[in-house]
């Protein structure tokens, strides 16, 4: 990456993160702060948690785990231990600790800006406690030619076409920027909307752009991309070899998309499985990850 003026590597951009992270941490721990233990106790760290998207490769992983290790053990303290654990293990960890608590098996559909993911769990009983289950990771897929970044591409493409203007959209990197930012808003109104006005001013110099975006216009123009989903669903339970699994759980902006549901719901009902979309996210993730951290604790 390149910012302010120097060329930076992934390692030192993740451990640039990691500092600012130690650094509040340690804020909120101090006597007076938000986490503080216990008048006069000096707090101590054990375990630091890190989670990654599911298609990071074990090499990738290994970078982000190099960098927390420095960082912690530098800020934290050196027997602070590291883990690096993924997005969706760290979901399906929280979402085995909700009602129903039973063998089950469940499919994480993670629809982001840059990236779909599908990933089947089980949760298994303990042989060894009545009341401990364990999780297991069946199957995952993830395809990075789809998301929200792919869908807002072709909007603006789809905008460039119907600008009443000869000078190219896309060509300005402002007039760009600008288009992107109402096509975004855009497509969040078309969640509970059946059309959204995009309408920018002064796009290009003397130039405004006012169109009308239809439900039926953007479903049209990303009908693979919605199709996908269901393909890929399908490629994991195949591979899964565990039949169709008992609840789909919905995160990720684009499972907000009227056509991507009606695709997974349609799946579902066949299947007689349920759909959660009210899951949390990025506190699943955290409390997912504060579970792994406090399971390495003796």
């Amino acid at each position: 990456y390149r910012a302010r003026g120097r060329v930076i590597s992934v390692k030192d951009l993740i451990a640039e993160v990691l500092e600012v992270v130690c650094t509040y941490l340690l804020e909120a721990v101090r006597p007076g702060g938000k986490l503080e233990i216990a008048p006069g106790e000096q707090a101590s760290f054990v375990n630091f948690g890190v989670s990654v998207v599911e298609c990071f490769t074990p090499a990738q992983r290994q970078v982000v785990l190099s960098a927390a290790q420095s960082v912690v053990g530098r800020r934290l303290g050196a027997r602070t231990q590291c883990h690096v654990v993924t997005d969706t293990l760290a979901s399906a960890i929280q979402i085995c600790s909700m009602a129903p608590f039973m063998q089950r098996t469940i499919l994480i559909v993670d629809f982001g800006a840059s990236k779909l993911s599908v990933s089947m769990f089980s949760f298994e009983q303990s042989p060894n406690e009545d009341m401990a289950f364990i999780v297991r990771e069946v199957v995952s897929r993830t395809n990075v030619f789809v998301g929200g970044d792919e869908m807002e591409y072709r909007m603006l493409k789809w905008c460039e076409d119907r600008k009443p203007f000869p000078e190219s959209l896309l060509a300005s990197k402002s007039a760009t920027f600008k288009l992107r930012r109402e096509v975004r808003q855009a497509i969040k109104t078309l969640t509970v909307a059946e059309e959204a006005m995009i309408d920018v001013d002064h796009l290009l110099p003397e130039k405004d752009l006012i169109v009308m975006l239809r439900l039926e216009d953007f479903e049209r123009e990303c009908s693979d991309i919605f199709e996908s989903v269901g393909e890929l669903v399908d490629e994991v339970v195949r591979a899964g070899q565990m039949g169709f699994p008992e609840e789909i759980v919905l995160v990720g902006g684009c499972t907000r998309v009227p056509r991507v549901q009606k695709v997974l719901n349609r799946m579902a009902a066949a299947a007689g499985s349920t759909i959660r979309k009210t899951l949390d996210l990025d506190r699943a993730v955290s409390l997912g990850v504060a579970t792994v951290c406090a399971l390495k604790t003796d």
